[in-house]
């Protein structure tokens, strides 16, 4: 008579180890981003402030009737620029510099965690706050000024298309740092140059065309002309919506291969 065998136990899939170690990675970066003050503030202070100047300046320079879209259309793809810019990258460079001189990066490489999720999972408590910020932002703006975006889903894909790159330019740009001091510098720099090649502080129609043209290509481009195309409908055809879709796409793969090739895991001596 034979024995019978049990059953084997089945093996952990690889999506759920991820989720797993997605989920202990986050919960240890939120507890370290709530108990830190100054975090708190550049993070959900900051970004009202900004956005509250440049609604100014937009007022005061009659720069919405130069590019025919009503203030609130503009300040809706203004936000999104800024919410990624200061609420993802920005933070995250500086996250990921402080975590490699602590070797805490080095630490959680030596156990089974795969780089891309180690990267995820200090960003996590950046992107649900730039989630929620952005929806905030955009569901006032809709009852005060624009009405209900006629393409909603287009602003969906420009927040997470446009999150990986954040990402990837965050985690480049901390190489070039040694402290958080010099992080944020960094990011400084960062902040400026995308925020006046995504036509967030500048429209594009303000540009000559060539130059306009070529700005079109650049990082957080796509995504603004996305949020622009949700409300107003304009560039919202299949086409149009494939084109931009590719470009930030492809600029996730470039700042990925960039990240993957350059990026320092060891504390700087």
């Amino acid at each position: 008579m034979t024995t019978p065998v049990a059953p084997a136990a089945p093996a952990p899939s690889y999506a759920a180890d991820a989720v797993r170690q997605l989920k202990g990675l986050s919960r240890a970066e939120l507890a370290m981003f709530a108990r830190s003050r100054m975090n708190l503030f550049n993070v959900l202070v900051v970004p009202a402030m900004i956005i509250c100047g440049m609604l100014a300046t937009v007022t005061q320079f009659s720069i919405n009737e130069e590019t025919g879209r009503s203030l609130g259309q503009m300040m809706v793809s203004t936000s999104l620029a800024v919410v990624l810019i200061l609420v993802v990258y920005s933070p995250l460079t500086a996250v990921y510099v402080v975590r490699r001189e602590e070797a805490v990066l080095k630490r959680l490489r030596t156990g089974e965690v795969t780089d891309p999720i180690i990267l995820i999972g200090c960003a996590i408590p950046y992107l649900a706050v730039a989630v929620a910020q952005f929806a905030v932002i955009a569901v006032a703006l809709s009852i005060i000024s624009t009405g209900a975006p006629g393409l909603p889903h287009l602003a969906v894909l420009a927040l997470l298309l446009s999150m990986p790159i954040c990402i990837g330019l965050a985690a480049f740009s901390s190489v070039a740092c040694r402290t958080s001091e010099a992080a944020q510098g960094v990011a400084m720099l960062g902040l400026l140059v995308l925020l006046l090649t995504s036509g967030a502080a500048v429209p594009l129609e303000l540009f000559p065309d060539p130059a306009a043209a070529v700005l079109r290509f650049f990082p957080l481009t796509p995504a603004v002309d996305l949020a622009n195309s949700a409300w107003t409908g304009e560039g919202g055809s299949v086409g149009s919506v494939l084109v931009k879709c590719a470009t930030l796409l492809a600029w996730s793969a470039i700042t990925a291969a960039a990240t993957r090739r350059v990026f320092r895991w060891d504390p700087r001596e």
